[in-house]
């Protein structure tokens, strides 16, 4: 194939990709409006359309506030627990990520081991 076939065909790719990019973009532009059930046209509400109801929010804040009261009680051990246990857990996600170890290990401060 010599040099200005290949060029030709390259620009014949071209045009028929950019052909086809501008069909689909027209027709993406030309999609019919969302209508009810009467045919009235919506309009997006946006967020309103994701926003929760009062019940929902009555019932998470419900949920929450369970959780929390657990927390002070049933898993108060637990919750205290996490607590002493959140540095060595952020001690070996950074061993995990580190390219020296050992330089992570010696920069991990403590007063005393029990």
């Amino acid at each position: 194939m010599s040099d200005s076939d290949s060029k030709g065909t390259l620009l014949t790719t071209v045009a028929a990709i950019l052909a086809v990019a501008l069909l689909l973009i027209g027709l993406r532009q030309t999609r019919p409006v969302p209508t009810d059930i009467q045919g009235t046209e919506k309009q997006p509400d946006g967020m309103a359309e994701m926003l929760p109801n009062p019940d929902q929010v009555r019932i998470a804040r419900s949920l929450l506030d369970q959780r929390a009261e657990r927390d002070k009680s049933i898993w108060a051990d637990e919750v205290k627990a996490q607590k002493y246990e959140e540095p060595f857990v952020n001690l070996w996600d950074e061993l995990r990520n580190s390219t020296d170890p050992w330089a992570t290990l010696a920069a991990f401060k403590f007063s005393r081991l029990t």
